[in-house]
């Protein structure tokens, strides 16, 4: 008896125990969420070598900027409101683009005419809110793509941001990143807002997620062809001379026809100027070939009976010749590729999604031979322009050549060292630590051709 009152007592105490435990931990957890709440935000982030701020804003550096940042804030709360959230949560917007290079194309566009005023609108957009920021990623391709997905990622894992408005519907690539986002069920994680600025393309739209625009702040329309602006000398065109024929001999020809030929104008490398011109005879053959005969200075030149065919095609340009470019430790230095427009990339990843994501071979479109033919299971039939071409290439240098920097392929369309050298600043870049290659970062010096 006196144990089962032990055991009763025991089970008593442990009891309360727990209970005094359970109320500490519900009274932490409840710090923990009041902590949450107190600390959320809205975080914002801008490709901005696809998503072009407006050129209304653009034109006016100073309150341009200060404007651009107001709306941005104003749409978010708009929908923050609409959706019935709380519209006063902090707002930290991140602007990512190549800042020199997207100066340049905006100017050849028209839309500024000062490179100047790009640079100028950062650092305002910059100073207007203390949280916002328009950071130059520099020069790289993908540096702007890199901080996008990183800082999605980052805002992402983190509970205290309530919503995610993603600026970059402009580029098809996202759409692997924002897939990860997507729930077992297939719904798409409702924190994660599109913004549509040029139409999104078809890829992105499929993901589902909630998308709006922000029209007031960025362009509806890609920046148009740079071609379009250049400028102009106000001076004819140089003439290009063009071979003439000598008119074909008449059964009973005029003196006027006679003397014109007698008098060739035959533009050609070959026959000396300001000499007097020759007489000479002319036959055509019956299948559209024309003989000239001429005199026994030039006959010696000619074939039978002194009759000698002129070329009349222009000459073929001379081919430049195939060079690897080598710096002075004898390692292979990548020439540049050039960028791609966002109409290109566009147009690029609109083809590869029909053709149902299907890779395009690199050997066919880059080598100009696949030696696989039909046993290699990429694309080889659609029809790419020169700057679809172009975009492919800057992707395929993505990857490291096995053979490194002594690579000795002419047509080798791969990498030979990063292609950001030597800006890199990436943390993960897997040129970084080649399983065959190690580091295959180079430094400014190790840039240089001999």
């Amino acid at each position: 008896m006196s144990r089962l009152r032990l055991d009763l007592s025991d089970q008593t105490d442990s009891r309360i125990r727990y209970q005094e435990e359970v109320q500490t931990l519900r009274k932490e957890l409840a710090n923990y969420k009041n902590m949450l709440d107190k600390n959320t935000y809205v975080a914002v982030l801008v490709d901005g070598d696809g998503a072009v701020f407006n050129e209304s804003l653009l034109q006016n550096p100073v309150h341009g900027a200060t404007e651009a940042s107001q709306k941005i804030k104003q749409c978010i709360q708009d929908d923050l409101r609409s959706s019935g959230e709380n519209d006063q949560l902090p707002i930290f917007a991140r602007v990512f683009a190549n800042l020199h290079h997207l100066a340049g194309a905006i100017k050849r566009s028209g839309l500024i005419d000062d490179e100047e005023k790009l640079i100028r609108f950062s650092e305002n957009f910059t100073n207007s809110c203390a949280e916002f920021d328009f950071i130059n990623v520099g020069r790289g391709k993908e540096n702007a793509d890199c901080k996008m997905r990183r800082m999605l990622k980052y805002y992402y894992n983190d509970y205290r941001c309530k919503k995610i408005y993603f600026v970059g519907c402009h580029d098809g690539g996202y759409s692997h990143d924002l897939r990860e986002y997507i729930g077992p069920i297939h719904k798409p994680e409702n924190r994660i807002v599109l913004v549509e600025t040029t139409p999104a393309l078809p890829l992105i739209k499929s993901l589902s997620f909630p998308m709006l625009r922000f029209d007031s702040v960025f362009r509806s329309e890609p920046l148009p062809d740079p071609s379009f602006h250049a400028p102009s000398t106000n001076q004819p065109p140089p003439a290009v001379a063009k071979p003439v024929l000598p008119p074909a001999p008449q059964r009973n020809p005029s003196p006027e026809a006679v003397a014109a030929v007698r008098s060739p104008s035959v533009t050609t490398a070959s026959l000396p100027s300001p000499a007097p011109t020759p007489t000479v005879d002319v036959k055509r053959s019956g299948n559209g070939g024309i003989s000239v005969k001429y005199p026994p200075s030039y006959a010696s030149a000619g074939g039978k009976d002194g009759l000698q065919n002129l070329d009349l095609k222009p000459a073929a340009k001379a081919k430049k010749p195939k060079v690897i470019n080598l710096n002075k430790d004898g390692q292979r230095v990548d020439p540049p590729v050039p960028f791609a427009s966002p109409q290109a990339q566009n147009s690029y990843n609109a083809k590869w999604e029909k053709n149902s994501y299907r890779a395009f071979c690199n050997a066919h479109y880059l080598g100009g031979n696949c030696p696989w033919g039909d046993r290699c299971d990429r694309e080889h039939t659609i029809k790419l322009t020169a700057s679809e071409v172009s975009y492919h290439r800057s992707k395929a240098r993505g990857s490291a050549c096995n053979n490194g920097s002594r690579c000795a392929d002419f047509n080798c369309y791969l990498s030979h060292h990063c292609p950001q050298s030597p800006s890199c600043v990436r943390r993960d870049c897997k040129f970084k630590n080649h399983n065959r290659h190690g580091d295959m970062h180079l430094d400014k010096e190790s840039m240089q051709i001999v």
